[in-house]
């Protein structure tokens, strides 16, 4: 697992979203968004 930063996460977020990350990057983004309420709530709105 790789820590992420806020920036890459964001990029991410819709990748992820949308299924295209592999499982390590899906697992990345994951742990990610436990801990950085900024890309929690990107990835809420992404998601509404």
């Amino acid at each position: 697992m790789t820590a992420l930063t806020h920036e890459r996460c964001s990029e991410l977020l819709r990748p992820y979203v949308e299924g295209h990350l592999d499982a390590a990057g899906a697992a990345d983004v994951a742990a990610h968004l436990e801990s950085c309420p900024g890309c929690a709530l990107e990835h809420a709105a992404l998601l509404a």
